[in-house]
């Protein structure tokens, strides 16, 4: 099941003579295969050409009906080795993958295919994974071309180009007898444009008329002698014939060829991007009418001589812009021109970067220079474009963003059943200590970043098992860790990985992520697919398979989720005394194709009356120490953070996010990790049953009657019966205000396009938007292009959907189509839409937004990176940094929280930021026109309309003001005081009494909030109690969404270690059931794994509720005796302190921030709490103790290990 249907688009394919053909890159190369005569089309997927192969897919009726066969190859080479068909037939093959990787694979095949050559064409479409965005090593597919004397074609990155590249290809093919290299940049794959369609051919010569007529000719089979005769032969006779076709048929083009004394020689490919460069430098306009002479190679190899001696012979110099590296192109030229005698001087490398993608922004420096050196008085330097100016200073605001803008590499999908894999694998590492770990290409591959940072090395798809192949010896029993994707292994790791690891003797561990599908690529089918494809044959083994090559250690976990039970098998493969290869087998299904798959159905069952289960997770922001172990653990997109709702704690809470899937994992890792007992499940039942519906009346009047009953203090709101002392109460600030109204756009110049660019990340609809605003354009008369790198996007990694527009009318009187750009350019963009806060500052940060032209449009919600989430304290970006600088570097700036208005209108971001946009009349299209894009649209059309009307009136927030002193101290008292009682209010602030006399309020508001946070640390009673009460219960059913006639189930996530346990009983009890082994042991029998308790069920609810019912007893459990012991010393210590210096008094009374929640993150906290209080004597006898005392604390909770605190602790030391 690919994660991308084209089964409405591939329609386009019947399209006939003179037809107008309006779709993506992709499709129209498969329209120009069907056009050309094509017999059979084999490839294999990959960005970013994956949607290639979907297209093929999904037309695989119209294929079958046109006698073309389609097949999805096992490999690369599998797919090149295809095209011998075309080797003694006059058939018309395609291949297509992924170049380079695909192209190194296929290498040995298609060697082979030119060494012999080909009868019917042979045509190989490579997708150049190159620049922003890609997920390879950075090559070229040009060395291939050139080592096996294949033709290779970079054509203009436009419709109407490709097409006659893929046309024009078969034909070079049959006239050289030599297959014919296509490259698509990943721009180009996805550009959307329009081209006039001709009719499809059905091939004249079958495929079953070669195969009911066979014929062969030994000269073309690679074997001596024909070997040698056939290098002879491409050098005597291919060569000159493609050459000859080349020139024939005008395959490179010249354009305003005699108008300079120099000139420009450029990859097709680059055409657009020279363009555009040249029309900022006032050279060209938005036609292509260049005053500068261009040579465009659409074919890249092999370079015609005549053509480029005929374009060299009359300039003193040229610019040859070849993006990518070696400088093969820059070499032959070289070689051409001086074998025939010209010194026209070659520029290239020189002016433009050897390496990296040629953007805009580079390819006009390197014009720039050149014109400069050849023409300076062709340059205006007061019109220069912005990317080439001179920078003026950064004002305050943007250059405090340039030091507040994360990275936001992809990752893995919400509720990715991979993600839990590498949860095991670090908590085996905190038993067992690091092991080698050796990666593979796939979406596992992720893991080498954060938050799990697992990973040493890839060496290509399939090679996880064998790039750890060197580390086979006896003189250790260490063993290290393989990680191997599902389409890896069926690609080439059944072999390569475990056939090599059987055949050695291997004593080594192979992890295979079986998800179903190859997933990175775009969720394509494969051997072991469970889902029954009937052109593919599905539903075999992987474990049967490495069974059958030999290896005996085999296990296969069926449920990745379920990380105690990964966690324990990952531990038996690295500690097990059986010696040999051991393959963990990791099943679960891509979670997208779940989605995909179930979510349908799921919703069709509930319309027509069925029982449907709604599974959802959740996080009980009172009980969420805010140490954020959970999403360090995890990494889901959807377990984010938010503000605390609690005024006294600094640090965000974990929250999970409408995208939740309800994969479990976040439940599952609190489990094995034991972390805080904060995350909950709730299952919202549809249509539910009478019996159910019988249950549920009863539980609810009984839990209703006991939570009236539950033990609820009144809050004590005085102090010392007065509040005389306390700093009077401060003025809120307001909740929201209207923005500004947006200034109208001026009429657009229609000299040049209107620019866009919507920066968004995965599953936030920006192709939507991108989609919606190309149908906005094209139906009100504009020629529209948008291109993008959704692959990048997809796995929640951010990315830009780039669009330009022109009017038809205006090139309808020019006589000619616009040229259009694929990537803007800084400084030239005229509208900017951001989905996310952080997207808007990276905008600005990039220089796409300025303050002359720019309309910037945000959502102010936050997605926070990983950075910002998994840091143990708070490291999130302040949103004024970004609003600032909003504010400094755009022209207009409409921002609000879109995201929020999409959630109230039932709809997603995109419509929001779709009626914003109508709103800022920054294009010039009515607000009708916009609907209408969305009627057609023809899907959510109803809530996509309300979110587009709320969109047009949306509000922007400001920051809430943190809370005042008074503040502070009232929720001190009030939070204590539901915690156990009113007197123990009054305890609180007679322990606060020694502290206020000392009167420095900043040492008094801080000892305030730690003083009561750790007062009412977190035990089991505090659990039990905020998870039974009426109130949560509420707010669960209100976040669950659940309908009138739903019922919602709650389950929580808990864990009864024999210390929490402990911690609850009289103090000599609880200390003789740690001391006594006996008692200890019987103890953790049944306390050794958590448990989840259905707190909704009378069972559930009355274990949590008598637990909550101790709380009267609670002065004299262990823990109570403990703690207070504690505090009683830190307090005591602060007036000590103070008497010497306030300053470092201060820093002291914010130290128990390092005390947090339960279990071993209590345990981690107060361990480097104490650490801090035994530096102390030392650090008071410094100068600078309040700065070393804050840095150790900042150290203690920039990691959970304990390194950083240690690393800082000896470094002071030493100082």
């Amino acid at each position: 099941m690919a994660e991308r249907s084209f089964k409405k688009e591939v329609q386009k394919l019947r399209l006939g003579e003179g037809d107008e053909f309006h779709g993506e890159g992709i499709l129209a190369v498969t329209k120009a295969l069907l056009q050309s005569g094509v017999s059979y089309v084999a490839g294999y997927q990959g960005a970013p050409i994956s949607h290639l192969m979907d297209v093929l897919t999904d037309a695989n009726d119209i294929l079958e009906d046109l006698g073309v066969h389609f097949e999805h190859s096992a490999s690369e080479a599998t797919a090149a080795a295809t095209l011998a068909a075309s080797v003694h037939y006059p058939l018309r093959g395609a291949v297509t993958f992924k170049s380079t990787v695909g192209t190194n694979v296929a290498s040995d095949a298609l060697a082979n295919l030119a060494s012999g050559g080909v009868t019917g064409g042979a045509l190989i479409i490579v997708g150049e994974d190159y620049g922003e965005g890609s997920s390879i090593m950075q090559e070229r597919s040009h060395a291939f071309a050139m080592k096996s004397q294949m033709w290779l074609l970079d054509p203009r990155p436009n419709l109407p180009s490709i097409v006659r590249a893929v046309e024009q290809g078969f034909a070079l093919s049959e006239a050289s007898n030599t297959p014919v290299m296509l490259e698509l940049r990943i721009r180009a794959c996805h550009v959307h444009g329009r081209f006039r369609a001709k009719n499809n051919v059905r091939p004249p010569f079958s495929l079953k008329d070669a195969i009911e007529h066979p014929v062969r000719d030994v000269s073309r089979i690679v074997l001596p002698p024909s070997s040698y005769l056939h290098e002879q032969e491409k050098i005597q006779k291919r060569w000159p014939a493609a050459q000859q076709f080349i020139r024939r048929h005008a395959l490179n083009e010249f354009f305003a060829e005699d108008s300079q004394t120099f000139g420009i020689i450029l990859q097709g490919g680059m055409y657009n991007t020279t363009v555009r460069a040249l029309e900022l430098l006032g050279l060209s306009d938005v036609f292509g009418n260049t005053q500068m002479p261009l040579y465009v190679l659409n074919v890249t190899y092999p370079l015609v001589e005549e053509e480029v001696l005929r374009f060299c012979a009359s300039k003193r110099a040229v610019l040859l812009i070849e993006e990518g590296q070696p400088d093969f192109l820059e070499q032959n030229l070289h070689s051409i021109l001086r074998k025939a005698g010209l010194d026209t001087k070659v520029h290239g490398k020189d002016l433009l970067p050897m390496a990296g993608e040629y953007t805009a922004a580079v390819v006009i420096h390197g014009i720039l220079k050149f014109i400069e050196a050849q023409a300076p008085h062709r340059i205006d330097r007061e019109r220069l474009p912005t990317v080439v100016r001179p920078a003026p200073p950064k004002p305050p605001a943007l250059q405090k963003l340039d030091r507040e803008i994360h990275a936001r590499p992809p990752s893995f999908c919400t509720g990715c059943p991979e993600r839990p894999i590498f949860t095991a694998m670090k908590l085996v590492e905190r038993e067992l200590g690091p092991h080698h770990v050796s990666c593979d290409i796939g979406c596992h591959l992720f893991s080498i970043l954060p938050p799990f940072n697992i990973g040493a090395t890839t060496m290509g798809y399939g090679l996880g098992w064998a790039g750890a192949a060197a580390f086979n010896t006896r003189e250790t029993g260490r063993r290290t860790i393989s990680v191997m994707g599902d389409g890896g292994f069926w690609h080439n790791g059944l072999t390569s990985g475990v056939g090599n690891a059987v055949f050695n003797q291997n004593d080594s561990v192979l992890v295979v992520v079986d998800n179903a599908y190859t997933a990175a690529t775009g969720g394509q089918d494969i051997l072991s697919s469970q889902a029954a494809n009937p052109i593919r044959t599905t539903r075999l083994s992987i474990a049967d398979a490495v069974r059958g090559v030999g290896v005996k250690w085999v296990r296969t976990i069926t449920r990745t989720y379920d990380v105690a039970a990964m966690r324990d098998v990952l531990r038996e493969a690295l500690t097990t005394r059986e010696k040999g290869p051991k393959v963990i087998v990791a099943q679960s299904e891509c979670m997208l194709n779940r989605q995909r798959r179930e979510e349908p159905q799921l919703r069709k069952s509930a319309a027509e009356g069925q029982r449907v289960v709604r599974e959802r997770f959740g996080v009980d922001a009172d009980t969420c120490t805010g140490d954020h172990s959970c999403i360090r653990l995890s990494g889901c997109p959807s377990l984010t953070i938010r503000e605390n709702p609690d005024p006294l704690r600094l640090d965000p809470v974990a929250t999970v996010i409408d995208s939740c899937v309800g994969c479990g994992l976040c439940g599952e890792v609190a489990h094995a990790a034991v972390l805080c007992p904060s995350f909950f499940r709730t299952e919202v039942i549809s249509n539910p049953t009478a019996w159910e519906r019988f249950k549920s009346r009863l539980r609810t009047a009984v839990i209703i009657y006991l939570q009236k009953r539950l033990y609820n203090p009144p809050i004590l709101s005085c102090l010392w019966g007065s509040q005389s002392w306390l700093p009077p109460a401060s003025a809120g600030a307001p909740a929201s205000h209207l923005p500004q109204p947006p200034t109208p756009a001026p009429s657009p110049h229609f000299s040049r396009p209107l620019t866009v660019a919507i920066l968004a990340m995965g599953g936030e609809g920006g192709g939507v938007l991108a989609d919606w605003l190309l149908d906005v354009a094209e139906h009100a008369g504009y020629y529209a292009q948008t291109t993008s790198i959704p692959g990048v996007a997809q796995r929640t990694g951010s990315t830009i959907y780039y669009l330009e527009m022109f009017p038809e009318d205006a090139a309808r009187a020019a006589g000619k189509e616009p040229v259009l750009a694929l990537m803007p350019v800084p400084g030239e963009l005229d509208l900017a839409i951001a989905s996310e806060l952080m997207e808007a500052g990276r905008a600005i940060q990039r220089g796409f937004v300025t303050p002359d032209r720019t309309t910037l449009i945000a959502s102010t919600h936050r997605v926070y990176s990983m950075t910002e989430r998994t840091a143990i304290g708070d490291a999130r970006v302040d949103d004024a940094t970004l609003l600032d600088a909003g504010r400094a570097a755009a022209k207009n700036f409409v921002h609000a929280d879109f995201a929020a208005i999409a959630r109230e209108s039932g709809s997603v971001i995109s419509a929001a930021l779709f009626g914003a946009l109508a709103a800022t009349r920054a294009l010039p299209f009515e607000r009708a026109q916009f609907e209408d894009a969305i009627r057609r649209g023809g899907v959510g059309v109803d809530p996509s309309l309300r979110a587009f009307a709320a969109g047009c009136v949306a509000q922007a927030s400001l920051p809430v003001k943190p809370p005042a002193a008074r503040d502070i101290l009232q929720a001190g008292i009030e939070r204590v005081t539901d915690y156990q009682d009113a007197r123990y209010a009054a305890e609180y602030l007679d322990l606060l009494e020694p502290i206020r006399a000392l009167g420095d309020s900043t040492l008094l508001d801080e000892t305030a909030r730690y003083l009561a946070l750790w007062m009412s640390y977190e035990d089991a009673i505090r659990v039990a109690d905020l998870k039974t009460r009426a109130a949560r219960f509420d707010r669960v059913h209100r976040e669950s969404r659940a309908g009138a006639a739903q019922l919602v189930q709650i389950n929580d996530y808990v864990y009864p270690r024999i210390g929490e346990l402990a911690d609850i009983l009289p103090a000599r009890l609880g200390e003789w059931l740690l001391r006594v082994g006996w008692a200890r042991r019987i103890v953790e029998r049944f306390t050794r794994r958590g448990k989840i308790v259905e707190t909704t069920s009378l069972r559930g609810f009355l274990r949590l509720y008598a637990v909550a019912a101790m709380r009267p007893w609670r002065r004299k459990s262990l823990r109570y005796q403990r703690e207070h012991r504690r505090i009683r010393e830190w307090l005591a210590l602060i007036p000590q302190v103070a008497a010497e210096d306030i300053a470092l008094a201060r820093e002291v009374a914010e130290c128990p921030r390092l005390i947090k929640g339960y279990g071993d993150t209590h345990v981690n906290g107060m361990r480097n709490f104490d650490a801090l209080m035994s530096a102390l004597p030392t650090l008071r006898r410094t100068d600078d103790a309040p700065a070393q005392l804050k840095k150790l604390r900042e150290a203690a909770l920039a990691d959970d290990t304990g390194q950083k605190l240690a690393e800082a602790l000896n470094a002071a030391a030493r100082s």
